[in-house]
């Protein structure tokens, strides 16, 4: 998902790229130590892109911010327990 730099002039932007890269595939790593990282954080990543921009284009109720962190944390929960 990091593969390519996000913009090649934003060094600062690539670093931060790919700090979320490394977290992803160490929260994937811990939850699922049986999976591969790899295919397990590009489904994370995947579904957390999905889900902001759907929250950003209106398509998803905005609530209350708790309400909205539990309804991402259960996404991610029940696609790490599939």
């Amino acid at each position: 998902m990091f593969r390519t730099s996000c913009t090649p002039a934003d060094t600062e932007r690539d670093a931060a790229a790919a700090d979320v890269d490394a977290f992803v595939r160490r929260a994937a790593a811990r939850a699922r130590p049986d999976a591969d990282p790899d295919a397990l954080g590009v489904a994370c990543w995947a579904l957390l892109h999905g889900l902001a921009f759907l929250y950003l284009e209106g398509k998803l109720p905005t609530d209350p911010a708790a309400t909205v962190d539990a309804r991402v944390r259960t996404s991610v929960g029940a696609l790490i327990d599939a």
